[in-house]
């Protein structure tokens, strides 16, 4: 790869004199480059070095459109579908997923065993029939920069304030919309709503189960506006913030002092529980070279024979096959690369050239780290606990008592707020400030509302799964 020489910019150039050269550029219409076009429109304004009018960037919005409509016929792409079907058939599986020859993705659900589903357990079914969450408590929404390949990690631009919208992460998300979507009118057939689901679990169902002190909330009515739902459920996910996060610092919920507390947003919440999460330091070189060598599917140390025309991409998938790895097939510059990891006592080159893993604990754990940036203590046996605690002695993680993974709070902030990325959807912020889409345009306020219920289901869920171990801990029970 080409270094990156810096830039410089006359000091003399002002503010208003950095705009008019953008917005000239912007003239040159179809003669611009789309990728420097998304620059503009996603740059961040910080007031001294670099800002522009809405003007100015609403006129790259448009050119942008100009653009793809000119370069990207529909014809010359290949279109990212999914659906979901709430099925009646008898006998059906109560998940079905697969892909068809045109590569579209189409989940099938047995309606007939949704309609029997109670409250709570319509907050489960996002869990574990849409996989909303991992089993480990992980989001599984998020954008992972581990989904992505050589091709899409090199190719074009992306402003520093956005959030990374790859493929997967762009599939992932269509398909949880369309998820909600489909239960918010399959539960209609049984007079039923996935906002009375959110209030029952969170006012009945969490003080039945763990005792947690829920305060009432209230839920938008059926009749409403989406518009006007969006302003009356956004408020509500801020008192449930409000009041967890109270209850992880007191232990309870204290009407009084609860309506002296500040507001908090979702991504500042604390946690119950001590050690909740331990944080990828990527900064780290000796984390960045461990990453790099199992989990990088440029590391090369899984193109070794015979194994060189199978689909191992990296390392660690190699390894998990637990198939013979003889390092005599190993080129020098092969054996180099693989010294690091038989520095740090992950393997080592035993009797006959085959490798032998050493530390399975540290691999496992690693790899989460690589795919989430953290890993969530307390759902690993006591050898993986001991791994994290010595990672943690060698700067490789660092704890963190936080509600959300430092993945998953970009992720809230990406859906909900605008101050961290000038990509975002930001639909919280948008609606309590006036600035969503026009009144009219009721499908874009539709899709709004199914994101904003699809963040408290996920609110609700990670408060689940922090209560969970927190009483599993409180009762020295294994969490499972």
């Amino acid at each position: 790869m080409i270094p990156k020489e810096p830039v410089f910019f006359p000091s003399a150039i002002s503010l208003v004199e950095k705009e008019e050269i953008i917005s000239k550029y912007l003239d040159r219409g179809l003669d611009t480059n789309l990728n420097y076009v998304q620059l503009v429109i996603n740059a961040k304004d910080d007031k001294v070095n670099f800002a522009i009018s809405s003007r100015t960037r609403l006129k790259a919005q448009k050119l942008e459109q100009e653009l793809i409509q000119h370069y990207f016929k529909p014809e010359m792409g290949m279109p990212i579908r999914t659906s979901v079907e709430m099925s009646r058939e008898e006998g059906i599986e109560p998940v079905f997923c697969y892909t068809t020859e045109e590569g579209f993705i189409v989940c099938k659900y047995d309606a007939n065993l949704i309609d029997k589903l109670s409250n709570s357990d319509i907050i489960y079914f996002f869990q574990y029939g849409f996989e909303y969450l991992t089993r480990m408590g992980f989001i599984n929404l998020i954008s992972m920069s581990s989904e992505e390949g050589v091709m899409e990690r090199d190719m074009g631009l992306s402003a520093k304030d956005t959030y990374r919208e790859n493929i997967d992460f762009k599939i992932k998300d269509q398909l949880a919309v369309v998820q909600m979507a489909a239960m918010i009118n399959i539960l209609k057939e049984t007079s039923k709503r996935v906002e009375d689901a959110i209030m029952s679990f969170y006012e009945d169902h969490l003080r039945e189960k763990y005792g947690y002190p829920a305060q009432k909330i209230t839920v938008p009515i059926a009749e409403g506006s989406y518009v006007e739902k969006i302003r009356a459920l956004a408020p509500e996910m801020d008192a449930v913030v409000k009041q967890y996060n109270l209850y992880s610092k007191e232990g309870e919920i204290d009407p009084e002092l609860l309506a002296l507390e500040s507001s908090i947003k979702v991504t500042d919440s604390a946690s119950c529980v001590d050690k909740k999460y331990f944080v990828a330091n990527e900064s780290n070189t000796d984390l960045k070279i461990l990453f790099n060598l199992l989990m990088g599917d440029q590391s090369m140390l899984s193109y070794v024979e015979p194994y060189k025309a199978e689909p191992y991409h990296t390392f660690f998938l190699l390894l998990t096959t637990m198939k013979p790895i003889d390092c005599s097939k190993y080129e020098q510059w092969q054996l180099n690369r693989l010294q690091p990891l038989i520095d740090k006592g992950i393997v080592k080159i035993g009797e006959n050239s085959i490798l032998q893993v050493l530390d399975w604990p540290k691999i496992v754990v690693l790899q989460h780290l690589y795919k989430y940036k953290a890993c969530p203590f307390w759902y690993y046996p006591v050898e993986m606990q001991k791994a994290i605690l010595e990672m943690e002695e060698a700067g490789w993680v660092s704890c963190c008592k936080k509600l959300l993974t430092s993945e998953e709070q970009n992720y809230f902030s990406f859906i909900l707020n605008n101050e961290k990325y000038t990509n975002a959807y930001a639909i919280r912020n948008r609606y309590a400030h006036g600035s969503n889409a026009p009144a009219d345009d009721e499908k874009q306020h539709e899709i709004a509302y199914t994101r904003l219920l699809m963040m408290f289901v996920l609110l609700l869920l990670k408060i689940e799964d922090d209560l969970l171990i927190k009483v599993a801990l409180e009762n020295n029970t294994v969490k499972s």
